[in-house]
């Protein structure tokens, strides 16, 4: 394992650049996923594989709750970023201009969190998941998730729900995992979950239901997080939790109360990437045409700096 992996590119040179590995199985993904469209060895079923390739927000940023900003002032990053930029890559200053200006408008610490998660994990995941599309024994679908936890808010950042290149908290690395899992670390440790978060699991938890059951997508007018209510439920442990009914007679209604109810609720399809992808952001989840992080991809295609990616 690198040392590099949510630093910028070659900071510790070519080693530092290995991490992880190439996951391949016997049926859904039979080879490397950047070679598959022309492999040999393709699943032996009927129809396609429907895959979902999903990612978050800050994919560089382990554990938030314990996570140190590096950065307070915009300042000092956007000085490391060009000279990296320019050291390593030999940008000019036009260049650097270019690759900073998206990330201009948000705090400090997330102007280095999602400019490296950009060239790391979701411009590249972009690429890989469209090579994976040209499969004609695969149907790809993108997720892409911009609402984070609601302990990670900074209060100076800019909040714009209609766009994926704004937000107000971390998405970092393995929140969707936490939240399919029902918190239950963080809520063993004694910490923290709001109604906020809980909105979010329940979003996710029916959006992977209904692409496993070949469901519509749903879209929610109340959105994914209503931050007008972050109620704290404050449970101790798991088994509070658990023996917790919260008012409702059923799953379903728990269900429905959470995500604005099925009288709310607009059908969307199901968009194949790379035409479009999913969209989980704090209004809602729904079908966007394009890809995410587009624009911004579109300027780290044009500097080479799409070509750094995790392989895991």
């Amino acid at each position: 394992v690198g040392r590099a992996w949510n630093e910028f590119p070659l900071t510790f040179g070519a080693v530092g650049e290995q991490l992880g590995l190439v996951m391949v199985d016997p049926v859904v993904v039979t080879s490397s996923p950047s070679e598959i469209s022309s492999a040999k060895h393709l699943p032996e079923i009927r129809g396609k594989v429907r895959v979902i390739v999903s990612s978050l927000l800050h994919e560089t940023v382990f554990y938030t709750p314990y996570h140190q900003e590096s950065f307070t002032n915009k300042t000092t990053v956007v000085n490391l970023i060009g000279s990296l930029a320019s050291s390593v890559f030999n940008l000019t200053k036009s260049e650097i201009t270019d690759l900073i200006t998206s990330y201009l408008h948000l705090p400090p610490q997330m102007i280095w969190d999602t400019i490296t998660s950009d060239i790391r994990v979701t411009c590249p995941l972009n690429g890989l998941a469209e090579e994976v599309s040209l499969s004609k024994k695969h149907d790809v679908y993108r997720l892409y998730t911009t609402v984070g936890p609601s302990w990670t808010e900074s209060p100076d950042s800019t909040s714009d729900s209609t766009s994926d290149s704004t937000f107000d908290s971390t998405v970092y690395h393995g929140w969707d995992t936490e939240a399919l899992f029902g918190f239950r670390e963080r809520l063993d440790r004694g910490l923290s979950v709001t109604e906020r978060d809980w909105k979010y699991r329940d979003a996710l938890v029916t959006t992977l239901r209904r692409f496993i059951v070949g469901e519509t997508l749903v879209s929610q007018r109340e959105g994914v997080v209503k931050k007008k209510k972050t109620e704290d439920r404050g449970y101790k442990n798991v088994k509070k939790r658990r023996t917790e009914d919260h008012g409702y007679k059923d799953d379903n209604e728990r269900r429905v109360a959470r995500i604005g109810g099925d009288e709310d609720a607009q059908s969307d399809s199901w968009i194949r990437f790379p035409e479009g992808y999913i969209l989980m952001d704090s209004s809602s989840v729904r079908s966007v045409k394009g890809q995410p992080a587009s624009d911004r991809c579109s300027v780290l295609r044009e500097l080479k700096l799409d070509q750094y990616g995790w392989q895991n």
